[in-house]
């Protein structure tokens, strides 16, 4: 039959059916509703653990508390020193700092042992400093009293605790425990007030004076931590300088010396009695220049630093110090309340019958300039063995109110009125290879917000050729809230079950390089949570081993517990590279993920294509950069700091890329020859890569 215009084939012509779109959207509908839960777990599992990540620590609080921290203890003033007096002077201003920021009496905590009469003496100012609090001792009608000369005379009285644990009647007595009984002469039965101080049940009491009113407090003496290098002999020009050029340390009172190998000069003019123009000629008593290897670690250390009852073998020879192996090196360690702490007097003489001329005398400037000023009648005490300082008995020797006249006093008065430039520096020599003063502080909060323990150091290191680097370290922990807990259980779950989606969709389809990616995210991040979570149950915790040291109460256990305080933060850090790594990772992921859908793929394949130009980008702008930064470490690293190695010159080259600094500003118009440097950087590097990264 005839086919008409009306028919379906003459108003359409010849029309076949296209499937193609239909297929694709089948097939996209099916992609899209194969991944769809994987893609929705794996959000799931980014964000509980970026929750838990953020749960970790509280990063805005303790950033406050690393801010503060710095400002007060001036770390940039820290980046800034350039010698030895610098880094002497930072020190001091270290450790005032530490006493400022100390809310109760730390060197009580700290020390083993402290002279209680130069405690409770209000003139000194070298240990016992207290800011917030006063002692009980100049007010005799108030109920906390402390009578310092019944301490002195080491006497109780009746209404005393009677059970103390410091009896010698205790079931496990103290080795110096205290003897009470009918007759004893610890107990006076004829006192009517309590001796306190002597009794851990009948304490001193402190007065307060002022509100501690800071956020974060120091609960420590100032710790000073020193690397040292061995001596090694001199060789080349120092050795013939020393040895041949000034003869040091070749002469000896007792023998000639070598004609040729001492120092002279001739007077400006001639002698008034012979007409003669004098030649005179001198040598040293030892080595004037030192050369150690800092590639090398010194084993012994004796420790010449001043304390009020120094003996003289004490300030000559030294106290020798049982170095600590930390972290791969030898450390020695000292707990200390003022830069004096390590230092030694220099010159500090006075008459060997002091108490007669002080009697005429006020103070040690007048003493020196009536009494010192006629040649040998005053000595320092350091030069000589037989000082009758040494001799003088503890019982006769003090900062006790019954001791007027004492050598032992003045001395020490005498030399903590020095300067800090006019001492001599026992832990900061030629030998020091590094230099840390650190301080452990606390941030107390309420129930509803996390403590923080922080570790706090500013450390000096000494290149073998002199220079010095400051750096400062700040670790802070803090309690872990319940939550922290819950989101570790939560992100488990959502971790084992994306695993196992992931295992279920990828490799029936083959795509084994996403299982691979999936689960190496689910085994970081499970490493990562689980491994935190040990270490928040195991010691060494920060607050559990501070509060075990506070129960031993010893040096000793203070510096263990500092020192594993800082192995535990290394660990922290490793587990932060963990962290990032593992978001790195995810992000990658995520941006696979996004293929899921065409629309959200845009970015995905975007990278894909331009994967292989990027790469040859990268290759060139690192070969170029490298060439470029041998040029510059060569030619100008002797003048220019930026470029004195091949990291700080490689970290120039890529500020130059990225336009942060291209050329110096504070210097003027550069030499010729760096100025060339400058333009061929910016014609190759800024220039020519920058354009052939636009053109990828």
């Amino acid at each position: 039959e005839e086919e008409g215009p009306g028919t379906f084939d003459g108003f359409a012509g010849n029309l076949a059916l296209n499937r193609k779109p239909f297929m694709d959207r089948l097939k996209l509908e099916f992609h899209f509703n194969y991944y769809l839960r994987c893609f929705i777990l794996f959000l799931l599992l980014t964000m509980t653990y970026i929750m838990w990540l953020m749960r970790t620590k509280p990063v805005q609080s303790i950033a406050t508390v690393h801010h503060n921290l710095a400002v007060r203890f001036d770390t940039e003033a820290a980046k800034q020193v350039s010698t030895p007096q610098e880094i002497m002077e930072y020190l001091d201003r270290f450790i005032t700092e530490s006493y400022r920021m100390a809310p109760a009496l730390v060197d009580g905590n700290t020390f083993n042992s402290v002279d209680f009469f130069r405690c409770m003496d209000p003139d000194v100012h070298d240990v016992c400093e207290l800011k917030y609090w006063s002692f009980p001792i100049d007010r005799p009608l108030d109920a906390n009293y402390v009578d310092v000369g019944m301490i002195e005379k080491d006497t109780l009285s009746p209404n005393n605790t009677q059970q103390s644990r410091w009896d010698c009647s205790h079931a496990d007595p103290k080795e110096n425990c205290i003897a009470r009984g009918p007759g004893s002469r610890f107990e006076d039965p004829s006192l009517q007030r309590k001796t306190f101080g002597l009794l851990p049940e009948d304490p001193i009491i402190l007065r307060p004076r002022t509100d501690f009113m800071l956020a974060s407090g120091v609960v420590l003496s100032p710790l000073i931590i020193t690397r040292r290098a061995p001596l090694k002999p001199c060789s080349g020009f120092g050795n013939t300088y020393n040895d041949e050029i000034l003869g040091a340390g070749r002469c000896s009172p007792n023998e000639p010396c070598s004609p040729d190998k001492v120092s002279s000069f001739a007077d400006a003019k001639l002698n008034s009695r012979s007409g003669r123009r004098q030649s005179f000629f001198f040598t040293y008593g030892q080595e004037v220049l030192k050369c150690v290897d800092r590639g090398k670690e010194a084993t012994t250390f004796n420790d010449t630093s001043w304390s009020a009852w120094a003996t003289w073998a004490d300030m000559n020879l030294g106290r020798p110090l049982t170095p600590e192996l930390h972290q791969g090196s030898l450390y020695f360690w000292k707990f200390v309340s003022s830069i004096a702490d390590i230092q030694a007097p220099l010159d500090v003489a006075f008459p060997r019958n002091l108490c007669d001329a002080f009697n005429q005398s006020h103070g040690y400037k007048d003493l020196k300039e009536k009494v010192c000023s006629t040649p040998g009648v005053c000595q320092d005490p350091m030069r000589r063995k037989s000082h009758p300082m040494w001799a003088e008995p503890f019982s006769t020797s003090g900062y006790s109110g019954s001791r007027e006249c004492s050598m032992r006093k003045y001395w020490s008065d005498a030399y903590l009125g020095q300067d800090r430039d006019q001492r001599r520096n026992t832990w900061l020599d030629i030998q020091t290879t590094e230099l840390t003063a650190a301080v452990v502080l606390i941030t107390p909060q309420p129930e509803d917000h996390p403590d923080l323990l922080t570790l706090f150091k500013v450390s000096f290191f000494i290149s073998q050729y002199g220079e010095i680097e400051a750096v400062e370290y700040m670790e802070t922990s803090a309690r872990k809230t319940t939550s922290w807990y819950v989101l570790l259980g939560v992100t488990t779950v959502f971790a084992l079950l994306y695993w196992w989606f992931s295992f279920k969709v990828h490799r029936p389809a083959k795509k084994y390089f996403r299982m691979t990616m999936d689960s190496l995210i689910v085994i970081l991040i499970l490493t990562h949570m689980y491994a935190s979570l040990i270490f928040e149950i195991l010691p060494p915790a920060f607050d559990r081993g501070m509060m075990a040291a506070f129960r031993v109460n010893t040096q000793d256990s203070y510096f263990h517990t500092c020192m594993g305080i800082e192995d535990f933060t290394i660990i922290l850090g490793r587990l932060r590279e963990v962290a990032f790594a593992t978001c790195l990772l995810i992000f990658v992921r995520f941006l696979v993920h996004l293929k899921v859908h065409p629309r959200l793929a845009l970015l995905t394949l975007t990278i894909e294509d331009c994967l292989g130009e990027t790469f040859n980008f990268m290759i060139n702008m690192v070969l170029i950069n490298v060439c470029l930064a041998y040029v510059a470490q060569i030619t100008f690293g002797e003048a220019r700091p930026e470029y004195k190695n091949m990291d700080r010159a490689l970290w120039q080259m890529t500020l130059m890329f990225t336009g942060d600094q291209v050329a110096p500003t504070d210097d003027g118009v550069p030499p010729l020859l760096y100025l060339l440097f400058i333009i061929v950087s910016v014609s190759v590097v800024v220039i020519a890569l920058l354009n052939f990264l636009l053109a990828i």
